[in-house]
Order: structure tokens, then C-alpha cells, then sequence
């Protein structure tokens, strides 16, 4: 059972005001997605001894939580088994952000439990990268700590506001994406915590090891390219906006009102089944760099386009970037809605956006590599099934290829002589 939140905290620290932010959490998220309370947050009440095994529900609960809430506080950075369980959180992270992501997702929500003067200086090198005050949670947060906040009564409102805003940014943080487990996770005495000083070690670099290989390269990756703008970028377009959230992107529900789930769930939601690994790559300016990269390591890239979206001049050239090169880890999806009046009514002109958008995919009409007029949902899953594995089975078969060519010995061209002279 996966939950939305996995809550780390020193055993010490624990008291009824803890206990009662954990539940005042799970039930406010609880309320806001209607959700069922077991799926909600995971806290472990038990102690761990030394040499003890991880508890079967302790380590299910992070390997499967969406979201790693830790409450800093003195104590907690000196609990070896608290450093544990951000390095394996951790380590869940970088393999799907990658270790050199400067800005990883926010799946990690530190939660300033005491005065930030009450904190070790300095922090532990895990966490140095980590915003741990949110300043958009309020200013006696930020000086004073949470504890502080919910043992005033002075301060009652002061925390229903945080309380409310915590949960909102901690549901957006779990809509972004489903981090897949590790693909073993070691014993807990071969787990070096997160706290000590980083150095080499057996256990840092069976870690390591274990993170660089589910890293590793191979059509076992699909990275998903959501071509979709942004309110404020189509509303000179078209009227209807209901489909692109607030950000577009992510958020861009392709087939509403007949579905209100994000382009990035079905996504998702197909690649798991395919027992693939999800990846989002941003659509800005490095996206074609992103694309050489993943056809060098073999992974799958498919790019979901909104036809509206390619009226935006950057996208548009974008996409026409990419599709001059051809690459074969990748292929294109393009949805239509037949109950959006709106594109019913434009689709011809939408069409010729298309074309203008992909000129050589969409003219040769590779039933490999493109995927154009997918009208209902439904369809729209089947054709990104088959697009999965298709372009999983051009890759292998390249791989091969290349393989063989390069472990057999070169063999000349044969040279064919007397050819003029025959067809004289």
C-alpha cells in the first residue's frame, strides 16, 4: 500500500503535540482529496534497535510515500535512524531526478519543528539544498518553529493557516509525480545515514552502486515531453482554457470533460503498466539537448503535443527543431478532443498547424514514431501502449545492431567490377 506521505521525526521529539500535527495533517489532506485514512500518512511508532531488520510495514512505507515529511529539530539530526530514512527517500529521488539535478522536485517538505537557532550549524551536507523555513507559511513559523506556534493559544489561527497551506503544498508536491521504488532496498545495517560526514565506505558505495544502477541507461526509461501551454499563453488562441489548468504542462487535461484526469496521470498510469520508469522532461530551452542525451542512453521519449499549443511561437519552433532529427527513441502522440466545440470547429487550421509544427513526421506518416487524429481517450491509451513499445523494439534492435557491428571484425565492401560493360 502506497501512502501520500511517509512523516520522519525523532523518537525523542515525540509528544502530543507531534502526534496531533500528524493527525491534523492526514485528516486535512485526507478532507481535500477524499481520500480513505490509511492512504493517507505513514507514522512509525516503533523503536528500532541496533541491528535490527527494517520493519516490513517501515520499509514499504518508503519505498512507496509520495512525499517525505521531516520535522527538523536538534535531535532529529542526531538520530542515526532518522539519517537512514532520508537516504533512502533520498536515494528514491535522485535515481528519477538524477544526481546532477540542481533543482530537484519538491517531494521532500521539511517541517521547522523548533526556533531555526536551535538547529545544528551547520546542517548536514544531505540537506543543504533542501528549503526547509517556507517563508510562504508565515512568519512565526519561520522564527519560531511549529511546536511553538500550535503551543500558544494566541497563535490557534495562526496555525489552521499553516496547517491548511502545509497540506496544499504537500498535495501539489504528490500530484507532480510517483516516485518508483528502489529496486532493492538493503538491509538497514548496510544503510549508512544521511548525517554522517561523506566519505567512502562499503555501505556508501553499495548505496551508490544500487542508485547508479537503477539510473542506468536502457529502454526501461520513458521520458514524457508535454507540449501544452499555459492559460495566459493560448488565451489569445482560443476562449475555451478549462483544459490547461494553471500552468499548462502537467496540468493539461487532454480529453475534458469526458475525463478530468492530467495528460501526466494517463501518462503515467500507462507506463507503469508497461513496467516502464516515468520520467518529465521540461519543455524549455535545453529540451533538445535532454533528447540527444536520451537517444545516446537508450531511453524512450515520447512527446504529447497540444495542437493549440504549437500557436505559440517558441513551442512550435521547438518542435520543429526535434522533428528535424529524427530520432529513433522517439515518437509523437497528437490528441484531439471530438467534445471541444471549439477545436471541432478550427480543426482544419489546427491540422495545418500540425504539419507546419512536424513537417517531416507528420508528411511521411510513420505508423512507428507518429501518432496523429487520436479521437477519445481510449484510444489515446491504446496508441500510447503500442507507441511504448514500438519505440522500446527500435531501440533493442538498434542496440543489437550496433553491437554486433562493433564485435565483428570490419568486412570491405565488396568492390563489383564489369557492371558498365554489361549494361552496355
Amino acid at each position: 500500500m502506497s501512502y501520500y506521505f511517509f512523516f520522519s521525526y525523532a523518537r525523542l521529539d515525540r509528544d502530543p503535540y507531534m502526534q496531533r500535527f500528524y493527525k491534523d495533517l492526514g485528516s486535512t489532506v485526507r478532507r481535500l482529496k477524499g481520500l480513505p485514512d490509511e492512504h493517507i500518512g505513514f507514522f512509525d511508532a516503533e523503536d528500532i534497535e541496533p541491528g535490527q531488520a527494517w520493519p516490513e510495514t517501515l520499509a514499504n512505507a518508503l519505498q512507496t510515500s509520495h512525499v517525505f515529511v521531516s520535522l527538523y529539530s536538534p535531535t532529529y539530526f542526531t538520530k542515526e535512524y532518522c539519517g537512514k530514512e532520508w537516504r533512502v527517500f533520498g536515494s528514491r529521488l535522485e535515481r528519477y531526478t538524477g544526481p546532477l539535478t540542481k533543482t530537484r522536485l519538491p517531494l521532500i517538505l521539511p517541517v521547522l519543528w523548533v526556533p531555526e537557532d536551535k538547529l545544528p550549524k551547520p546542517l548536514p551536507r544531505a540537506v543543504s539544498d533542501v528549503q526547509y523555513k517556507h517563508d510562504d507559511l508565515g512568519d512565526l513559523y519561520a522564527t519560531g518553529g511549529l511546536r511553538q506556534l500550535m503551543a500558544l493559544r494566541k497563535y490557534r489561527d495562526k496555525y489552521q493557516e499553516f496547517l491548511a497551506a502545509f497540506a496544499n503544498k504537500l498535495i501539489n508536491a504528490c500530484d507532480l509525480c510517483r516516485l518508483p521504488p528502489l529496486d532493492n532496498l538493503p538491509p538497514l545495517n548496510q544503510i549508512r545515514s544521511a548525517w554522517e560526514t561523506e566519505g567512502s565506505s562499503d555501505q556508501d558505495s553499495k548505496m551508490a552502486k544500487q542508485v547508479a544502477g537503477a539510473m542506468d541507461t536502457g529502454p526501461r526509461w520513458t521520458q514524457f515531453v508535454f507540449v501544452a501551454g499555459r492559460r495566459d499563453e493560448l488565451q489569445e488562441h482560443r476562449h475555451i482554457l478549462d483544459s490547461y489548468g494553471n500552468e499548462g504542462g502537467l496540468d493539461w487535461k487532454p480529453y475534458l470533460p469526458e475525463s478530468a484526469d492530467e495528460v501526466y496521470i494517463i501518462a503515467q498510469d500507462i507506463a507503469t503498466d508497461e513496467k516502464l520508469r516515468f520520467q518529465a522532461l521540461p519543455l524549455d530551452d535545453n529540451l533538445l539537448d535532454r533528447l540527444a542525451e536520451a537517444n545516446e542512453k537508450n531511453k524512450i521519449v515520447v512527446v504529447l503535443a497540444d495542437s493549440w499549443s504549437l500557436n505559440v511561437g517558441r513551442y512550435c519552433q521547438l518542435m520543429q527543431q526535434f522533428d528535424t532529427r529524427n530520432l529513433l527513441n522517439c515518437a509523437v502522440l497528437i490528441p484531439w478532443n471530438p467534445n471541444d466545440e471549439e477545436t471541432k470547429v478550427n480543426r482544419e487550421n489546427l491540422e495545418i498547424l500540425v504539419k507546419y509544427a512536424f513537417p517531416t513526421n507528420s508528411i511521411a506518416k510513420n505508423p512507428n514514431c507518429f501518432f496523429d487524429s487520436i479521437n477519445s481517450l481510449s484510444e489515446f491509451k491504446k496508441q500510447l501502449s503500442a507507441s511504448l513499445n514500438k519505440t522500446r523494439m527500435r531501440i533493442i534492435e538498434h542496440a543489437e545492431v550496433r553491437k554486433r557491428a562493433e564485435g565483428e571484425k570490419h568486412i570491405l565492401k565488396p568492390i563489383i567490377t564489369g557492371f558498365e560493360s554489361s549494361i552496355q
